[in-house]
């Protein structure tokens, strides 16, 4: 897989941008070749020639963003047929085939790069809500790989400063997420900050009452347990 670059020392993204479409582009060349070349143009068009320095440039991070995520049912596919002992893929050699550890990591990383590109790179507020509110959907949207999904919503929770406004969102989410799938232990070491990030949300009491019921039901489980 090619190596990611982090967006932080990008430039403007570009590098990990061309570097995430190559990798994605390869599994869909894989699973759904007939998708491909539509895919490349699209992924084409999502990039500008830089008149000074003849380079190419992201013509629209948000955009990017979104044609990128809309493969997310295809990049958990890759994790999970991976963990399955099936046939190689027709053209894949079977000495190329992922370990399932692998492929997990190469998901972790493409998902990385999005989250990377919602807080560096979309500047519009609202814009870089819609991006993280539908991460977040994606993220949930399985019980499969559950402790996976779980560990890649705290990153996208953990990726944004205090002062982001759909922060607390994100961590209502993450919560719901970790009771749906049994899983709320997990989330017993952030609990102890909760008070100091409701400060930092300035959270209507509607909303503290929504992650104190939250908490209480959980842990009144975890007690019975």
């Amino acid at each position: 897989m090619t190596t990611f670059v982090p967006l932080a020392t990008d430039g403007d993204g570009t590098a990990s941008a061309v570097a995430v479409g190559d990798w994605l582009l390869q599994i869909i060349n894989l699973k759904n070749p007939s998708q491909t070349q539509s895919y490349y143009t699209q992924f084409l068009e999502q990039f500008d020639k830089d008149e000074e320095t003849g380079e190419q440039k992201i013509r629209d991070h948000f955009q990017l963003f979104e044609l990128l995520l809309s493969q997310h049912q295809l990049v958990f596919n890759y994790a999970t047929q991976a963990r399955q002992p099936a046939a190689a893929e027709k053209g894949e050699k079977p000495q190329n085939r992922k370990t399932f550890l692998e492929a997990v990591h190469e998901v972790e990383e493409f998902f990385t790069v999005l989250i990377a590109m919602v807080v560096l790179r979309i500047e519009n507020v609202e814009q870089a809500g819609q991006a993280a509110g539908t991460l977040c959907s994606v993220f949930r949207a399985s019980t499969d790989m559950a402790e996976f999904r779980l560990r890649l919503l705290q990153s996208l929770y953990n990726a944004f400063p205090p002062s982001f406004p759909y922060r607390f969102p994100i961590f209502v989410a993450t919560l719901e997420y970790a009771a749906e799938t049994n899983l709320f232990s997990v989330m017993l070491p952030y609990i102890r900050y909760i008070n100091e990030w409701m400060r930092d949300w300035n959270l209507p009491p509607s909303s503290k009452r929504q992650v104190f019921l939250i908490l209480a039901n959980e842990l009144k489980k975890l007690k019975k347990a």
